[in-house]
């Protein structure tokens, strides 16, 4: 598994997403950058919790 894809770097970049999204004024924009730390968060619970290195 490379450095960057990690579930504690997948962590960190939800916690970064989250921390751009409250700076926006967009609603719209703020919705999908939520929607792209939720998905940081599933895919690092999935690498967390994988028995190998593959994704099932």
């Amino acid at each position: 598994m490379s450095k960057e894809h990690t579930p504690d770097t997948l962590i960190r970049r939800a916690k970064e997403t989250r921390a751009q999204a409250e700076t926006l004024d967009e609603i719209w924009l703020k919705n999908a950058l939520e929607d792209m730390a939720q998905a940081y968060e599933w895919l690092a619970l999935k690498l967390a919790v994988a028995p190998t290195n593959s994704i099932n």
